[in-house]
């Protein structure tokens, strides 16, 4: 991952079953044209690093059956072109930082198979819920919060 800065023009980017990933490089940065990124099954990763804020043209963010995320980076906020968020079944994922409350274009929040962060996010009395109250389409659970 460290022969990222070369890839500036790249619009998707799929990572998947990478068993032994355990984190993202800082070279992310350099994906100034990236619009989509899904990480799929990557049991290892553990975060996403803090220079995510620089993915400025990103509008789809996909994590699914990624078991070591613990937390997103609060730069997160930073991704303003973000449209959709989907997580899923990322069992140690247990809160969203306060950055996705800056998120004004995310338009779609789908978070599915986890009871601990669908609980932190219950319309109204959860936790999280004045973070994501403002995105119009919230589905937690396969239920769809319109």
């Amino acid at each position: 991952m460290n022969g990222l800065c070369g890839l500036s023009s790249l619009h998707c980017l799929s990572i998947d079953r990478c068993v032994n990933l355990a984190s993202l490089t800082e070279g992310v940065r350099h994906l100034t044209a990236l619009e989509d990124l899904f990480l799929y099954e990557c049991p290892e990763l553990n975060s996403l690093p803090g220079s995510i804020q620089h993915l400025a043209s990103l509008q789809c963010l996909t994590i699914a059956y990624c078991k070591g995320i613990t937390s997103f980076p609060n730069q997160i906020g930073y991704l303003t072109s973000l449209s959709f968020l989907n997580i899923m079944d990322c069992p140690n994922l247990v809160s969203l930082p306060e950055g996705v409350q800056s998120l004004s274009n995310l338009s779609q929040l789908t978070i599915d198979n986890r009871p601990k962060l669908a609980k932190r996010c219950k319309k109204v009395k959860g936790e999280d819920w004045p973070k994501i109250s403002l995105i119009p389409h919230i589905a937690i659970n396969k239920k769809a919060d319109f």
